[in-house]
């Protein structure tokens, strides 16, 4: 689901038309979410939520379980785990409020040569992380290798 401020975009990026046959194919799908975010910004996404609940809400105090629902994918689990191709190291502006607890894999491959082996290995290294939420809940996670 092509996701951000894609009303602002050039004809010619058209994310909703070009996606459309890939969205088709995998409607029925229910192991992975895949999103793609297009001129998306994550510092956009918190201030367009806080500002949308501002509306809903005058006076009101904000919280974590009231901001959510007025993000751009409210929809969309929080990722697991983020991989940025291309050796940088940052999240750069993308999915802020959601990453919070997400693994990062950070990987040298540029995105055109990120194949199934590339992914099998940012899995690996996932797979091995034990995931901590909170100071005294500790679990280790297992969701990308077949356990729930």
């Amino acid at each position: 689901m092509p996701e951000g401020r894609g009303r602002s975009l050039p004809v010619r990026c058209a994310p909703a038309r070009t996606h459309r046959p890939g969205r088709r194919q995998t409607a029925g799908n229910t192991r992975v979410t895949l999103t793609v975010c297009a001129n998306y910004g994550g510092r956009w996404d918190i201030l367009n939520a806080a500002n949308a609940w501002l509306r809903d809400n005058p006076g009101g105090e904000l919280s974590e379980e009231a901001l959510t629902p007025h993000l751009s994918m409210p929809y969309a689990p929080e990722p697991d785990l983020f991989i940025r191709t291309g050796g940088e190291q940052r999240i750069s502006n993308f999915l802020l409020w959601q990453l919070a607890y997400s693994e990062l894999y950070f990987t040298d491959t540029l995105w055109p040569d990120f194949d199934a082996r590339a992914l099998d290995l940012a899995i690996a290294s996932y797979q091995k992380r034990e995931r901590r939420f909170w100071p005294h809940q500790r679990t280790t996670h297992r969701a990308l290798n077949g356990g729930s």
